[in-house]
């Protein structure tokens, strides 16, 4: 079962997360390929503009971890290493930051850079979740 869908506007194809990979494809289905390998990724999010994916790993196996991938170069590289990875994944392509949910004691929403470093709370002591993240960049809101 697909997990995880990501859209690149500029080149036209779509990617998803599938048991140990994640592929692509064109819009209509056709030249499906696989991207990367990976053990546990279940969310899925692109930076077409600088050929970039990133995915989290940990929900249904794996390391919990943040990962990316050049698609350029191919290099694989953990961003982000947390034991309590819950649900939402989100890029703000203006910043250059990464946002992702966890449940250690309390749930919030986190962000760092897309290079992983200089993490922050966001968002703190959420009732439940997150179960996903969206981004207004426009206003600066989560």
């Amino acid at each position: 079962m697909p997990r995880g869908i990501a859209y690149d506007g500029i080149h036209n194809k779509i990617y998803w997360v599938e048991k140990d990979r994640i592929n692509r494809a064109n819009l209509d289905g056709s030249n499906i390929e696989t991207v990367a390998y990976v053990n546990g990724a279940n969310e899925v999010v692109l930076d077409a503009t600088n050929q970039k994916l990133y995915w989290r790993t940990g929900f249904f196996g794996g390391t919990n971890a943040i990962w990316s991938r050049d698609l350029n170069t191919n290099q694989t590289r953990q961003i982000i290493l947390n034991s309590n990875f819950c649900c939402g994944l989100a890029l703000d392509l203006y910043h250059q930051k990464i946002y992702y949910g966890d449940q250690s004691g309390t749930s919030r929403i986190w962000r760092a850079n897309t290079d992983g470093t200089n993490p922050e709370i966001v968002v703190n002591n959420l009732y439940l979740g997150p179960y996903g993240i969206a981004l207004d960049t426009v206003n600066e809101k989560v």
